[in-house]
C-alpha cells in the first residue's frame, strides 16, 4: 500500500532518501519475497509491526543533497550506450564542443533574434526532442545568458545540465547540418 509522496530535488536526493528509509526498516524484515511482487518493489516492504514512516520528515534531510556533475555524465553515458544499442545515430559536432544524441532533450530559455520556434525546429529536424521545462532527463540548455539566475538555468546547474548561449548552438547545428 502506498504511504506517502514526496518529491526531492534530484536523483541523488531519491536514492539517498530511500537508503534512509531502508536503513530506518532493516530492523523490520518482510516475508514478502519477488513472486509476491513480480512488477517489482518487494525489496522495499517490512514487516505489518513496522512503526509509521514520515516521507515528508525524512524528504528533509535529503534537501541537500546534489549530484556530482562527473555522476551525471556518467547515468547520460549509460543512458546513451543503451540508445546506440537500439540502433539511433549519434549526432556529434566535429569540434567536439558538445555531442548530442538523436532523442536526447533540448530545452530553451530567455530571448534570442531567431524566434524559438525556429530553433526547436531545426532541432526536432536533427532529431532532438524539444522540452519545455529543464528535468533529470535534458541533456542541454540553451539560454540567452547562461550565468542567469532563471529557474530553469537554476535547475539546469543543480541537475548538472550542459549549458550554452544561442550562438554557441547555432555553430553546433550548422556543423550537425553541414
Amino acid at each position: 500500500m502506498l504511504q506517502d509522496v514526496v518529491q526531492v530535488n534530484n536523483r541523488a536526493a531519491a536514492v539517498a532518501l530511500e537508503g534512509n528509509i531502508l536503513t530506518a526498516m532493516a530492523a523490520y524484515p518482510s516475508s514478502a519475497t519477488a513472486a509476491d511482487f513480480p512488477q517489482n518493489g518487494w525489496t522495499e516492504t517490512w514487516a505489518d509491526n513496522a512503526p509509521g514512516i514520515s516521507l515528508a520528515r525524512l524528504a528533509i534531510t535529503v534537501a541537500d543533497v546534489t549530484v556530482p556533475a562527473e555522476t551525471v555524465r556518467q547515468w547520460r553515458s549509460e543512458r546513451q550506450g543503451k540508445s546506440r544499442a537500439s540502433g539511433q545515430a549519434a549526432v556529434t559536432a566535429r569540434n567536439q564542443e558538445l555531442s548530442l544524441e538523436r532523442g536526447e532533450i533540448v530545452v530553451f530559455t530567455g530571448r534570442d533574434a531567431t524566434p524559438r520556434s525556429q530553433w526547436e525546429a531545426r532541432a526536432r529536424h536533427l532529431g532532438l526532442r524539444v522540452g519545455s521545462k529543464v528535468t533529470f532527463t535534458t541533456t542541454l540548455l540553451v539560454s540567452d545568458d547562461p550565468t542567469s539566475k532563471s529557474r530553469k538555468c537554476l535547475d539546469a546547474r543543480s541537475r548538472g545540465v550542459r549549458m550554452v548561449d544561442y550562438r554557441t548552438l547555432s555553430r553546433i547545428l550548422d556543423e550537425f547540418e553541414g
